[in-house]
């Protein structure tokens, strides 16, 4: 058992208590907010869930269930904001892991039917954001549910042990974004840079490299190249004059290009670089990559994640601001 009181009773005293807390805040005061739900949330855990359980990994009941609901969430790198922020809760209430459950959305499986194709989305579903739960040394696994009646199976089965707070599949609520992140960091959890590759795919970026660097620092440089939120995108002409002036005795350039444009060839102001293909679409190769480098170059795109959230991968971003683009402006951040 990992509370004194039963499963129902526990979300009546949710209902009751926290719901309505947490409504009666204004916009305002979203920071004080959250450290007050937080505050209130640790209190109802202290008073009634009187057994909380220790780290045990062979003990079901030591796993916290995350559920990435794609009714609300986005088959994107904000993922890994998502794992970040149900590893701070996996350590609060002293569970050993956490298993993600990925449940469907409304609109062919997702929240909408914007932006990218059905086709593009699963592919993103697939090799980024189920395959990102890898690279998290306290993530169990993951599930991907067909239905969302299957959600409600693990919901049942996971009792208490939810995150995101509150989330039901009849209600779902959602954590991936930076301010959730940004509070995490404000009230002093520091341990989010909790990504790692494991040792295959970093031997296997070491052995490519092994071929071709000759002991030079290796500086990747990632594009974004694509058709969506276009105003983004990489500046081409500056990237390959930086190229162009880069000491090639020193240093070994390495250009990850934008899986849009994988198939195309690099625009002649690159010259003669390398490109590491496999890396676009194998995410786990390029959390090796990145980690192996000497220094990663980005622009504000996905990828960046797997630099910011890892303590080993030395990383610059630019373009970290554009107005033009609601995802990358002040207020969306």
């Amino acid at each position: 058992m990992i509370s004194a009181i039963g499963n129902q009773q526990w979300k009546v005293l949710q209902r009751a208590v926290v719901r309505p807390f947490v409504r009666r805040l204004s916009p305002a005061t979203k920071l004080k907010a959250y450290r007050a739900r937080v505050r209130l949330e640790s209190w109802i855990a202290r008073t009634f869930r009187k057994q909380l359980v220790t780290y045990n990994a062979g003990n079901p009941d030591t796993v916290l269930f995350a559920f990435y609901d794609l009714a609300r969430c986005p088959p994107t790198y904000d993922i890994i904001n998502f794992l970040a922020h149900a590893d701070s809760y996996r350590r609060r209430y002293r569970l050993a892991t956490f298993h993600v459950v990925f449940v469907p959305g409304p609109h062919a499986g997702f929240r909408d039917s914007s932006y990218q194709t059905v086709e593009e989305k699963r592919w993103r579903l697939k090799h980024i954001v189920i395959a990102s739960c890898a690279l998290h040394p306290n993530c169990s696994g993951s599930t991907l549910c067909t239905t969302r009646a299957e959600a409600r199976y693990y919901e049942k089965l996971a009792g208490t042990r939810i995150f995101p707070l509150n989330y039901t599949e009849r209600s779902p609520t959602a954590a991936y974004l930076w301010n959730v992140t940004f509070s995490l960091v404000a009230r002093g959890d520091r341990r989010i840079q909790t990504l790692c590759s494991s040792s295959q795919p970093r031997r296997s970026v070491a052995e490519w490299l092994a071929n071709k660097v000759n002991g030079k620092r290796v500086v990747t440089v990632t594009l974004r190249e694509s058709h969506t939120q276009a105003k983004r995108n990489s500046d081409l002409a500056a990237w390959g004059s930086f190229l162009g002036r880069l000491d090639r005795t020193r240093y070994f350039p390495i250009v990850l290009r934008d899986a849009e444009m994988i198939g195309e060839p690099l625009p002649k102001e690159f010259g003669e670089v390398a490109v590491f293909a496999e890396a676009v679409w194998n995410i786990e190769l390029r959390s090796a990559l990145y980690e192996l480098a000497y220094l990663n170059l980005f622009v504000s795109n996905g990828p960046i994640m797997l630099g910011l959230f890892n303590e080993n991968v030395n990383c610059l971003i630019f373009k970290v601001l554009n107005e033009r683009e609601v995802v990358s402006s002040t207020k969306f951040l």
